[in-house]
């Protein structure tokens, strides 16, 4: 059984340190933009909470938390260094399954996107790091645990103009930049990839 994921929440208030001199006027749009933005933490908690946990990884943040809803206390964090792709799952063993969002790759960019699967340990100890990440190939939202540990992910395939028509795709109903369809893979944690299969799905580029 897998801790259900929460839905990614857009960091409200982020701030930068040990970056320059501030500046020594603020405008006034910059001055009424500040005033507006809340402080983290819990800003609201009546009877009708349910009593229990929120597990989320900010849009903007490489930290995963776990919050108590009640009083808002933070249970645990882990950190990373990416920024969450769609998904974070707590596995029965108290680890953390996180994808991350490669920064650097080209050939792809939506929402969704990541290219990284990492696991921690409760602790915070990275134990395992998988990259599927190229000018071909992008994994993207979700994925699944199975029952026997392994990992069930969906990727983009880029195929170009040239290669979708040789499958039959309709030359008017095709990106000149082509297409990305969905392909699945199956992931044995610490080894490298079982078998994967290619969709036919027509995810375009943008």
């Amino acid at each position: 059984m897998v801790f259900t994921v929460v839905a990614l929440g857009v960091v409200a208030a982020w701030g930068v340190a040990g970056c320059g001199t501030a500046p020594e006027t603020v405008s006034d749009g910059a001055a009424a933009a500040a005033a507006d933005v809340q402080p983290r933490g819990l800003l609201l908690n009546t009877p009708a909470a349910s009593p229990g946990y929120v597990f989320f990884s900010p849009l903007l943040s490489d930290t995963t938390y776990l919050v108590e809803t009640v009083t808002g206390a933070v249970v645990q964090t882990w950190d990373s260094e990416y920024a969450p792709s769609g998904f974070v799952y707590l596995l029965d063993d108290g680890h953390l399954l996180r994808g991350g969002r490669e920064p650097d790759v080209a050939a792809f960019g939506g929402g969704g996107q990541g290219g990284r699967i990492q696991e921690f340990t409760w602790e915070g100890e990275l134990v395992w790091d998988y990259r599927f990440a190229t000018e071909d190939h992008l994994l993207h939202h979700d994925v699944e645990v199975l029952p026997n540990g392994n990992i069930l992910a969906i990727a983009w395939e880029a195929k170009s103009l040239e290669e979708t028509q040789a499958m039959g795709r309709r030359p008017e109903m095709t990106p000149e930049a082509g297409l990305w369809p969905d392909m699945v893979v199956e992931l044995e944690r610490q080894r490298p990839i079982v078998p994967a299969s290619s969709g036919s799905g027509t995810r375009g580029t943008t």
